[in-house]
């Protein structure tokens, strides 16, 4: 059965929107500082699920702590509500199927219920304001599933809708323009990874199939859906032994695949944005672990250097600021995490940002309307430690 090789951390599935092709950069560049240094931290802090810890969801610094998780968390997923709200869900070690909501005026985090999956699924928010997971694992069999929920933020209730064609686990996914979802990708309950790819309707609770990828892949970096309405996945497994650079680009008026190009580096447990232009797509970090980031544009599908940061990580997290800068956070180097951050600015390309409390891996960093940004949980150290700490950064 594939699955991810967890070094530290498992492949972070965020993804966010940015441009920097105004850098024009032919020859890598290099950030001199910024990644952050190596630091040790402990467990994390305690305190159950709702709790603040004393604080509110304001700021007095560039990073500040924010109420703690009710469970340990790496490798989650947060999905960024109408209302402001941030939906996290599963992830080890919390309870398989658990979830959570924070409130960014209180900083505080209160359950959202369960439902019976796990696994690598995908989470897309949908016009109607509910959040579609699809596939992933059965809570039960730890088997690759072909179900689907949707939870309601308005109710806090969560149902099923149809299922998939196909058991898929590691899949990625993106909302089309007309309101519909693209999954593709995956393993099935057999081991096999997978080229396919299905629609869900919202309106009707049915998926159908659609256009197959070239080359089957799980544990892309993304899906990631430009301002044309076409969505571009990037890199991923076609099987334990191979990492692809490859990407391709699927136009859902056509329901056909065409070829975007092949990255110039594997950034396997990299991370990927799409750039404010919403025609341009940045990829950073990832194995091998040499600081580079890619870029690639629609007008030019070709991918080239964005740079390189002063420190080579894994699975950092990646937020796309109201300010239209990117941030990058955290992840690890040579196993050991990162407390870091780097901002990439579309006009000025990369600097050096202020480090976290924390130094933490495979954790969501969601982007919120007002600005800020939400670091949640991630991982510690070796043997899957994971922390239930959470910060805000308020630039």
């Amino acid at each position: 059965m594939p699955r991810r090789p967890f070094p530290l951390a498992c492949v972070a599935l965020l993804s966010v929107v940015g441009c920097n092709s105004v850098l024009g950069l032919d020859e890598p560049t290099v950030l001199d500082a910024g990644a952050g240094t190596p630091s040790s931290v402990g467990s994390g802090a305690g305190g159950g699920g709702g709790t603040g810890g004393g604080l509110d969801g304001g700021c007095d610094a560039a990073w500040a702590p924010t109420g703690t998780l009710g469970s340990p968390r790496y490798s989650a997923t947060a999905t960024v509500l109408e209302d402001g709200r941030v939906l996290v869900a599963s992830a080890a070690p919390a309870p398989s199927g658990t979830a959570e909501t924070f409130d960014p005026g209180s900083g505080m985090w209160s359950d959202a219920g369960s439902t019976a999956f796990g696994g690598f699924y995908v989470p897309v928010l949908l016009k109607s304001k509910k959040v579609l997971f699809a596939g992933g694992k059965d809570a039960a069999t730890n088997m690759p599933r072909s179900g689907a929920d949707l939870y309601d933020p308005d109710t806090g209730k969560w149902t099923k809708t149809g299922p998939m064609g196909e058991a898929r686990d590691s899949a990625v996914g993106a909302l089309l323009s007309d309101g519909r979802v693209l999954v593709a990708g995956g393993y099935d309950a057999s081991g096999t990874s997978l080229s396919s790819a299905e629609i869900y309707d919202p309106s009707a609770g049915t998926w159908s199939p659609t256009g197959a990828m070239s080359q089957a892949r799980y544990s892309a970096l993304a899906a990631l859906r430009l301002d044309n309405g076409r969505v571009l996945v990037i890199g991923g497994i076609p099987d334990p032994m191979t990492i692809l650079t490859s990407t391709e680009l699927y136009d859902p008026v056509t329901h056909t695949w065409s070829d975007a190009g092949s990255m110039a580096e594997l950034h396997y447990f990299g991370v990927a944005s799409l750039l404010p232009s919403g025609d341009a797509v940045l990829v950073v970090g990832g194995q091998p672990e040499t600081g580079g980031t890619e870029r690639w544009e629609y007008a030019d599908p070709t991918w080239k250097s964005a740079g390189i940061l002063g420190v080579g990580l894994s699975t950092p997290g990646i937020a796309l600021l109201t300010s239209g800068q990117v941030l990058v956070a955290g992840g690890s180097s040579a196993n050991v995490p990162l407390d870091g951050t780097n901002i990439y600015d579309p006009s000025t390309g990369w600097r050096p940002g202020p480090p976290m409390h924390e130094a933490r891996f495979t954790f969501p960093l969601a982007a919120l309307p007002d600005g800020r940004a939400l670091a949640v949980g991630g991982g510690i150290g070796p043997y899957y430690a994971a922390t239930d700490a959470c910060e805000l950064y308020c630039p």
